[in-house]
This record gives C-alpha cells, sequence and structure tokens, in this order.
C-alpha cells in the first residue's frame, strides 16, 4: 500500500501521514512543505506503478492529479 510505502521511510513516527492526509497531497493547492516534497520523492523513487495506480483506482483520485503532483516536486 501507498501510505505503507511513504511512512516507511520516514523516521519520526509523529511525522507519519496518514490516510486522509497522503490523499489529501494529491488535491493540494499550496506549495508543497518539506514533509510533503519527502513524500512525493518517496513515491517517485520507491513505490510501484501498480502500487500508485491502485492507490489512485481505490481512493478515485484522477490520475492527472497524481501525475501533476509527482511532476511538481
Amino acid at each position: 500500500m501507498l501510505l505503507y510505502t511513504v511512512n516507511q521511510s520516514i523516521g519520526d513516527k509523529s511525522k507519519h501521514f496518514t490516510l486522509t492526509s497522503l490523499k489529501n497531497l494529491f488535491y493540494k493547492k499550496e506549495p508543497f512543505n518539506l514533509y510533503d516534497k519527502y513524500a512525493i520523492n518517496t513515491i517517485k523513487v520507491e513505490a510501484t506503478n501498480i502500487e500508485i495506480e491502485q492507490f489512485a483506482n481505490y481512493y478515485k483520485i484522477p490520475m492527472q492529479r497524481i501525475y501533476r503532483v509527482l511532476k511538481a516536486c
């Protein structure tokens, strides 16, 4: 699961993403903070395409939003 992949690379448990915060990352319009950028980079480097697609399909996030966020950082 994408949430696990992102949180696995964050050592400080108080900084872990919740499911809601990860979903909201793909709808964020304001500039990304340091933790958002770290999560996005982790998704680009460590997550599989299948994992990203399954997350987007399950939570009904348009792939265009996913691509926009991944290109932003």
